[in-house]
């Protein structure tokens, strides 16, 4: 249960969803980025069900999804999968003969992703939890998946490489990370706009470490924009990741990155 001052946050930004056009962009300042961890949760967890009516498993990776997986140096192994609620993913790569194992903030969609594995007779080894606060154990994996955008879903950059730092310790050496992430250089803000909105999240306690590109995508998930390819590509350097391949695809404001980790020992 979410302690009472992050209920508090979540009734404040759902009020301010129903008020005016910039009233509806504040969310992602007033709330802290565990509140907004939390927010989606309950998003999930509460229409699971028809998640899961949508979310066609048998689909496999998408177009840009499996043009990442050509570029990926794994066959064989362990995978992890962050965000794997539903199954898609963890299926197709059960057929690909990896072990695989899977976090996600909601239960519900855990369970969800071990009945679709188990009724085409795959195990799924499936763990709850923030992505953001991974804790496995060290050298587990040989490849670690992040899809759907949900790099971008890790707000603050401190939060991003921090979250780096764990997988690159889960990963065996020279392990290799697969990202997706939202590409939207229009959903920059000008420079008022930018200090308008970092004055609020201090004067709230709120999300201090607020981003320029900080959005919320819709009424449930909360992202960060990319708009620069060599910001992305430092932060992948502060978390240990050496890039491979990195591609956007604008049209569809989205991004995947390849990205290797050190050979040595940590």
């Amino acid at each position: 249960m979410p302690d009472p001052r992050t209920r508090c946050r979540i009734a404040l930004a759902r009020f301010l969803l129903r008020a005016g056009e910039l009233a509806r962009t504040l969310p992602v300042v007033v709330l802290r980025p565990a509140d907004m961890v939390e927010w989606s949760r309950q998003g999930y967890e509460c229409g699971s069900r028809a998640y899961a009516t949508m979310n066609d498993v048998e689909a496999g990776l998408t177009r840009d999804e499996l043009e990442l997986w050509e570029q990926t140096p794994v066959r064989a192994g362990r995978v992890l999968i962050l965000g794997g609620g539903g199954g898609r993913e963890a299926i197709f790569f059960a057929r690909q003969c990896l072990e695989v194992a899977a976090v996600d903030f909601s239960a519900r969609m855990l369970e969800q992703a071990r009945a679709k594995m188990a009724e085409r007779g795959f195990a799924l080894e499936g763990h709850v939890g923030d992505i953001a606060r991974l804790d496995a154990p060290a050298g587990a994996f040989d490849l670690v998946w992040v899809s759907m955008f949900l790099y971008s879903a890790v707000l603050t950059h401190a939060r991003r490489v921090e979250m780096l730092r764990r997988v690159c310790r889960a990963l065996r050496p020279g392990g290799i990370l697969v990202v997706s992430f939202h590409w939207e250089p229009r959903a920059r803000r000008g420079a008022g706009a930018v200090a308008a909105r970092k004055l609020i999240a201090w004067l709230t306690l709120g999300n201090t470490g607020y981003e320029n590109g900080d959005i919320l995508f819709g009424t449930l998930e909360f992202r960060h924009a990319f708009g620069a390819e060599q910001d992305l590509r430092a932060e992948i350097a502060a978390g240990g990741f050496e890039v491979l391949q990195l591609t956007v695809f604008d049209r569809m404001m989205r991004g995947g990155a390849v990205l290797r980790g050190p050979a040595g020992s940590r």
